[in-house]
């Protein structure tokens, strides 16, 4: 029995994970004060202090991996937070770390009015696969410093999986490496991938 109450409590926290990532960016306007919180600004978020803003690295695909999987484990942690207490600050702390998630998606061929809507459905269902799926271990992931700049198209694909995290190579996010914006159009379709 106790090992079916883990499983159960596990599970929920799973699923809330999911359903507190599409709740924190249904409902931002009717629990902000004054302005939603970027990224950026995240740092001034009461309760956001604990949070370790450097861990967003891009430049190679292990540094994204290894920053998804850092944000993936805080976003649980969050969520069991909130789950104990429904303040304000740890629903901000949430939806702050769900933010910076959300940067390491590329959303560049994504219409502005719809790059939240996108990005929070593509980080609930990444969460999704990567829960029913064997996940690299960090250090099978290649590093930055195993492509230069003139190899192209530079990336890896996350294995056994259609989503690829790749350089960027125009815009503002320039030489960074992302989970690609074809990551973003596939991952709804999450469903075809139970265990």
């Amino acid at each position: 029995m106790i090992g079916f109450a883990s499983t159960r409590t596990a599970c929920w926290t799973k699923c809330s994970i999911v359903a507190f990532i599409g709740l924190a960016a249904a409902v931002p306007a009717v629990l902000a004060q004054d302005q939603a919180v970027t990224p950026a600004e995240a740092k001034e978020v009461p309760g956001s202090e604990a949070l370790d803003f450097s861990i967003i690295r891009t430049e190679g695909p292990r540094e994204t991996w290894g920053s998804f999987l850092r944000l993936k484990d805080e976003l649980e942690s969050c969520v069991s937070s909130y789950l104990q207490d429904h303040s304000r600050a740890e629903f901000d702390r949430m939806t702050s770390t769900r933010d910076l998630a959300e940067e390491l998606l590329d959303l560049s061929a994504v219409p502005e009015a719809a790059k939240e809507e996108v990005g929070v459905a593509t980080l609930a269902a990444m969460l999704d696969i990567f829960d029913r799926i064997d996940v690299p271990a960090l250090g099978s992931v290649p590093p930055a410093e195993q492509f230069d700049q003139s190899s192209a198209p530079a990336g890896w694909r996350i294995p056994d999986t259609p989503l690829r995290i790749g350089r960027i190579d125009a815009g503002d996010r320039q030489g960074e490496f992302l989970f690609t914006c074809r990551s973003s159009k596939r991952c709804p379709s999450r469903d075809a991938w139970s265990r």
